[in-house]
């Protein structure tokens, strides 16, 4: 028994072996991952143990760094990355392979199948694969790797990989397709979109500028630069990235729009893609929707138990309309699917009208705005009354000829639901007015508006508790007078979170219900600090207050409360 086994090399005593027999079933883990989980091994030295112990041999991969590089290619990075393994060199039919388990049967018929080579395992430790893999796959590194591969064989010149300096309409379009089918080419692509994926981007910009290019990853709402490839690539990749996009590649002059999708492992990913004609050539913007990743648990959103409960209260309503407002990002579309998903039965005709549709619902029916043939918000919402719905969602509000819809919707007994751009919940109302709708049938329809941004939660692997400023702390307590009482939270910066101190966001609401009162203050064309007014006095909770909730239950951090509050004198009402 290989625990007897560590008893004997003095790796882990009899206490030590049985924490770790009663932790293995919920680790999912082997022994020896269990026992390094635990803090009681060293990762080098499980490694050094396996080898002696399976009778294999041990490598340190610090001083292998050029093999790897050099056989990185045999091995994809989403295998090395799956089964935590790294090639090291080919001799004739045999691969040899560094494992963290070397009895890891299914890493070993999964490298037999991809590579078409025996495979001749040694081991290293789980730490130095991974690292090994970070490096040996690193974008401009495995370019250049296979540039140099290329060139040396005379597959391929370094001039099919300039950016033209000819004018624009002498480009031939073929030779542009040729480039961006070179193998770095695709290869750079597909790696910067599972790095993406893999670090929970949710867009991916590539930026020209005059020298170089510049790529970022947008990751819980920040954009983090990554390592970019040379500029003279950068045509290449970008007639790629439009192929896939079904672009036009030879319109650089214009904005375009487009779509694809690919799979990773099990995953399907629906790509938006949009691009820019900037000084220095096209910018590149891939909105990256993950199926898997969306959230329809309306309890896992974030909402507080009390608005959670007026929220479902709201939507099991016959008729009226419930709008979100917030910025671009914020969240807003996965509530209303959410919501959505909540209320869907088969006694229901649920209907939406999107620009464009995210993510696909199933049991409703989802229409996606086509202004180029004058399939419009309006226009879509006139032909949906007529599909006899029960619950009809607009992606947004934009004009008056929409919005005067939504109301008379609403009126005549469908339950609409619809999003507008509004710093607040209660503006919302003044919003409506200004495009045009009358105040009465505005009072008479709607039922609630809620505000919404996304925070930031703090990374649980690497948190700490920490005290404010008795600055900052007196500040505080003109908002919630409990806050001395308050343990706050802050990550110091781990791997998991990329030494951001951050894993994740979390969506805070500030919810404006529109009661008798208020509907009468509606109606008569009430200035915006009076219905304010009326709605604190009803016990509104504003959005810096809801974002205070979560600094005080351990969720996220005074910076986050403070970046989406509106003005920080809020504090002090």
């Amino acid at each position: 028994m290989i625990g007897q086994a560590f008893l004997r090399e003095g790796l882990l005593n009899e206490e030590q072996l049985n924490q770790v027999l009663s932790h293995q079933p919920k680790q999912k883990q082997n022994l020896g991952e269990t026992a390094v989980s635990l803090g009681f091994l060293k990762d080098e030295s499980l490694a050094k143990f396996l080898a002696q112990y399976f009778s294999h041999p041990y490598v340190d991969l610090a001083a292998e760094e050029e093999k790897i590089l050099a056989a990185a290619e045999f091995i994809s990075e989403a295998l090395a990355r799956r089964y935590c393994v790294i090639a090291l060199e080919k001799k004739g039919e045999s691969l040899v392979v560094a494992m963290a388990d070397p009895l890891d049967i299914r890493a070993i018929d999964a490298l037999r199948v991809e590579t078409k080579c025996r495979i001749v395992k040694v081991v290293a430790s789980r730490t130095a694969i991974s690292g090994a893999i970070d490096r040996s796959y690193h974008t401009a590194l495995r370019i250049t790797k296979s540039m140099d591969r290329l060139v040396a064989a005379d597959k391929v010149s370094p001039d099919d990989v300039q950016i033209h300096t000819m004018p624009e309409a002498d480009v031939q379009m073929e030779q542009l397709k040729h480039e961006a089918s070179d193998a770095p080419v695709i290869q750079f692509v597909n790696l910067l979109l599972m790095r993406a994926l893999q670090e929970r981007a949710s867009d991916i910009h590539v930026e020209p500028e005059e020298n170089s290019v510049t790529i970022r990853l947008r990751v819980d709402g920040q954009l983090r630069e990554v390592t970019a490839p040379p500029k003279n690539m950068f045509q290449a990749i970008t007639t790629r990235i439009k192929l896939l996009g079904n672009l036009n590649i030879a319109e650089r002059r214009l904005p375009q729009d487009g779509r694809f999708k690919f799979k990773f492992f099990d995953r399907t990913i629906d790509v938006r893609l949009s691009s820019l004609p900037t000084v220095y050539g096209e910018k590149l913007v891939m909105r990256l929707l993950d199926r898997g990743a969306l959230i329809l648990d309306m309890q896992s959103l974030g909402f507080e138990p009390k608005m959670l409960e007026n929220f479902r209260q709201a939507l099991t309503l016959p008729h009226g309309l419930l709008v979100l407002t917030g910025p671009t990002g914020s969240g807003k579309t996965t509530t209303l699917y959410a919501a959505l998903n909540a209320i869907k039965t088969p006694t229901k005709n649920i209907v939406t009208i999107e620009d464009p549709v995210e993510y696909q619902l199933t049991k409703i029916n989802q229409v996606h705005t086509r202004s180029d043939i004058g399939l419009t918000f309006a226009a879509g919402l006139r032909s949906i009354l007529r599909q006899d719905p029960d619950v009809i969602m607009v992606g947004e509000i934009r004009d008056r000829e929409t919005a005067d819809i939504c109301i008379r919707s609403s009126l005549t007994g469908h339950l609409v639901l619809s999003t507008l751009h509004t710093n607040d919940a209660v503006s919302a109302v003044s919003r409506l007015i200004d495009m045009g709708l009358e105040p009465y049938l505005l009072a008479a329809t709607l039922t609630m508006v809620m505000a919404q941004r996304l925070v930031r939660k703090v990374c649980m692997e690497c948190s700490d508790i920490y005290e404010p400023s008795p600055e900052l702390l007196k500040r505080l307590e003109a908002a919630e007078p409990d806050t001395l009482l308050w343990k706050f939270r802050r990550g110091r910066g781990c791997a998991r979170c990329a030494q951001t101190g951050y894993f994740g966001r979390m969506a805070v609401y500030e919810q404006f219900l529109v009661t008798e009162k208020m509907k009468g203050l509606i109606a008569e064309g009430a200035s915006l600090q009076r219905l304010k007014r009326l709605a604190q006095e009803e016990g509104l909770v504003t959005l810096f207050k809801s974002a205070l909730h979560k600094v005080r239950d351990g969720v996220t951090t005074l910076d986050e409360a403070f970046s989406i509050c509106a003005t920080q004198g809020e504090m002090l009402e």
